[in-house]
């Protein structure tokens, strides 16, 4: 029971870093210009700094968190574009440059 609560509290608003890919799958590495300026600027940002910082906010408890890079990189790209919160989500779900930017794998089709 311990090792099943801690485990849980590992993965509180994380988002695995090496989820197993479909075969269908293909990951947005492989398909976009990592010297993009919205890629050079992910690689720039401590995601595992804001992960930790903000993890305390979090509940064990409940339905599973979204992950915090996607929340905190949403933010970011809402203020960086000024868009408001229903213009930033149409937006991030057309662009694989904001879904990397977010933490996203591979390309979301679906909110």
């Amino acid at each position: 029971m311990c090792i099943l609560v801690k485990k849980l509290a590992d993965m509180v608003g994380k988002q695995d870093k090496a989820p197993q890919l479909s075969i269908f799958d293909t990951p947005l590495k492989r398909f976009i210009n990592l010297e993009h300026e919205s890629c050079i600027l992910s690689a720039r940002i401590d995601w595992d700094s804001i992960e930790n910082e903000f993890s305390t906010y979090f509940s064990e408890i409940g339905r599973p968190s979204v992950p915090i890079r996607r929340m905190v990189g949403l933010l970011l790209l809402k203020h960086i574009y000024n868009l408001s919160d229903e213009a930033i989500v149409a937006r991030w779900i057309e662009n694989p440059y904001w879904q990397y930017f977010s933490g996203e794998k591979v390309f979301q089709k679906a909110l």
